[in-house]
This record gives structure tokens, sequence and C-alpha cells, in this order.
């Protein structure tokens, strides 16, 4: 597991989290942009049943869990690849990522 690292600045303490590349190995956040949890929405095509409210519970209110949570990240600044891994929001540390894109996994990776 990669745990989140704390780096000290002067008069502050800001916590940088080392996220784990398949193709890259661990790397400073910074490198990442956040896709968001990995979130199954309901249902919601075109119906006639289907209201406003229900689109807004489905995209907006979510539930803020503690554990483990499912998550996307897209490695801009590295090997331009979405990872999909688990991270422990109360410790921050993340479980070994899934690649997102199997196929191309023998590609290198120029992040250094």
């Amino acid at each position: 597991m990669t745990t989140a690292v704390l780096a000290l600045t002067p008069g502050s303490i800001d916590v940088m989290l080392l996220i784990p590349c398949p193709w890259c190995g661990p790397r400073d956040q910074c490198e990442f942009d956040y896709g968001g949890a990995n979130v199954k929405f309901p249902d919601l095509r075109h119906s006639p049943e289907t209201s406003i409210d229900d689109w807004h519970k489905a995209v907006h209110l979510r539930e803020n869990a503690k554990g483990e949570i499912r998550e996307i990240w897209y490695h801009r600044s590295g090997c331009e690849r979405w990872i999909s891994t688990t991270r422990n929001s109360l410790t921050h540390e993340f479980s070994e990522p899934s690649a997102g894109d199997e196929e191309e996994s023998s590609r290198n990776c120029d992040a250094d």
C-alpha cells in the first residue's frame, strides 16, 4: 500500500498523496487529475417517471463514505493513462491500482 506523506512547509502542514501508477510507479498527486469516485449511476434514460429531482440526486448528492472508496485518476504529467484504484478516505492509503487500458500496458512512461 502507498501512504500519504506529510510535506512540511513554514506555518502549515500539507498532505501530499503518492498515487501508485501501474506503469510509472508511485508519483506525486500533482501529476494526476482526479477523475472522481468510480460511481455506478442509476438508469435515468428518457422515461416519463424520471424527474429533475432524480437527476439531481444521482449526480450531486452522494454519500461521503468513510473507509475504502474506488476512484479513477488520470496521469496527466506522466504516461497519460487512466488508472482505477481504491483509497481509504481516513488514512489515504491506496491499494494496488488497475490499468484503464490493458492493451497498451507495454507503452513506456516518460514521466522521469
